[in-house]
């Protein structure tokens, strides 16, 4: 192999605001002495780079700027919307409807509900791949979103980066959340 292979001049992830870093525009100094060919090669330098820090990503700003995708409280109350449209939580243990009601106070936390047909505490995480995970739901969120949209494979490496999570609670992620839909 003649010089660095050419998946080392990119970054391994697109930032999240998919807007070129700084050292993406900069022109960089071109071997060539002729001072015409210098700004024709930096300039289609810079659009490529351009080109491919914006276009690496289908996620917008728009959409990673999102209050669902960095505060629990929002990220908990969508996925209860999701769950149970009516605004009713169904037991998940013995699937009442009718006789759940929100646990106050402090120790639980919020987001808790107990069935008083079962005598069981639940929460939207309950009989999902969110279950038993100590990882904050707007991460989940912003996981799904990141492997569903992304056009190959997310390593775990790559989403431990992006999520600032270690690469174990990434690869436990990526394991329950399995292979993208759009994949092959």
């Amino acid at each position: 192999m003649q010089g660095d292979p050419p998946y080392r001049t990119r970054p391994l992830f697109e930032r999240p605001s998919c807007t070129p870093r700084r050292d993406h525009v900069r022109a960089g100094n071109p071997k060539s002495n002729d001072e015409s060919s210098n700004q024709t090669q930096s300039g289609k330098h810079i659009e490529t780079r351009i080109r491919n820090a914006r276009c690496g990503s289908a996620m917008t700003a728009v959409e990673l700027s999102d209050r669902l995708y960095h505060n629990e409280e929002v990220a908990r109350r969508h996925l209860e919307k999701i769950r149970w449209p009516d605004g009713q939580p169904s037991c998940p243990h013995c699937g009442v409807v009718d006789r759940a009601r929100p646990l106050g106070g402090t120790s639980m936390g919020p987001g808790w509900f107990y069935c008083e047909a079962c005598k069981d505490k639940f929460t939207v995480r309950t009989g999902t791949v969110y279950q038993r995970s100590h990882i904050p739901l707007h991460k989940w969120l912003m996981a799904f979103q990141l492997v569903s949209s992304s056009e190959k494979c997310i390593s775990a490496g790559q989403l431990s980066h992006m999520l600032g999570i270690t690469y174990k609670s990434a690869r436990f992620m990526l394991h329950r959340i399995g292979p993208a839909p759009n994949s092959h």
